[in-house]
């Protein structure tokens, strides 16, 4: 039989399949996980072409419940992603039925904890990283970002008193605020958002940012939180739902609403819905959301 290894695609932060961001899992034991070397976890990633493909490895500690997780994109390897970690979880305990209360991931950005509530929800504790950081260029190119992404100096349509640029150099993310609303349209308008992605890649290469996230609050009140996600550098136009995404913009939006708990929507054509608790625990963001297992096979390897 030829060497193969189990491979899950699990939609993440839904409760609907063909809906969430959809992640490829792929579960590597003791002799597999010998075989699968970086270059070829970059050639199933790119074969999956899906925004992250997550591998899970065996855990020097051996102890139940803890993995090694690492995450690559069609084109890059990156530190931290959400909407992978909830997947590689709900394929572990559904998909191969595994028993624990808790599973312990060893990444790149630390030991992150997922827990599966009786209610179906995936909590996923991750780093808070507010962005407070200088920006990484000139006033001028951050306008010359914000004109790519389609934000004038007023905002988006619907959107008052322009937006505002942030930083987490951490992640390398950039995050623009979009700061108050008119109410009627405006959610549309955040929809309908446009960037020129070959542009978009050209500025965020040059000044080293890894992703640009658009976020607001919600004008209408049914959520808290919208946001975009954008990282074109990395092989990826528009992510569908980001939970790293809310390690930076959960903090940031907590304080500007006041609250610990946001509802957020990530707006993208596929949409997902998550639940951000800013400073759970100290220091942590505790981001949450449904998982659905979409199909389970084998990948091939020779």
């Amino acid at each position: 039989m030829p060497n193969s290894v189990p491979l899950y695609q699990v939609d993440a932060f839904t409760a609907e399949r063909f809906r969430g961001n959809p992640a490829a899992v792929c579960i590597l034991d003791g002799v597999s996980h010998a075989n699968v070397d970086d270059s070829i976890k970059s050639k199933i990633a790119a074969e999956m072409n899906l925004s992250e493909t997550a591998f899970v490895e065996p855990s020097p500690s051996g102890e139940k419940g803890s993995f090694k997780l690492r995450w690559f994109t069609p084109t890059v390897e990156v530190d931290l992603c959400g909407h992978a970690t909830i997947a590689a979880a709900a394929a572990l305990l559904q998909g191969e039925g595994l028993q624990a209360d808790e599973l312990y991931f060893e990444t790149r950005s630390g030991t992150l904890t997922v827990k599966h509530t009786k209610d179906g929800l995936f909590h996923i504790s991750v780093p808070s990283l507010p962005p407070t950081d200088s920006l990484p260029g000139t006033p001028e190119e951050m306008d010359e970002v914000l004109e790519v992404l389609g934000i004038g100096n007023t905002g988006i349509d619907g959107f008052v008193n322009g937006a505002s640029v942030h930083y987490c150099r951490k992640l390398r993310y950039l995050m623009v605020a979009c700061n108050g609303s008119m109410g009627d349209g405006a959610v549309a308008a955040f929809e309908a958002l446009a960037p020129d992605y070959r542009a978009l890649h050209e500025r965020c290469s040059a000044l080293d940012i890894f992703a640009v996230m658009v976020t607001a609050a919600d004008p209408t009140g049914t959520n808290d939180l919208l946001l975009r996600f954008f990282a074109p550098s990395a092989g990826i136009d528009e992510d569908p739902v980001t939970g790293s995404a809310y390690a930076v913009a959960g903090p940031f939006w907590a304080q500007v609403l006041k609250k610990q708990q946001l509802r957020a929507r990530q707006c993208s054509a596929r949409g997902g819905d998550i639940i951000v608790t800013a400073d759970a625990t100290p220091g942590r963001v505790d981001v949450a959301g449904y998982a659905v297992i979409v199909s389970k096979g084998v990948m091939y390897l020779d």
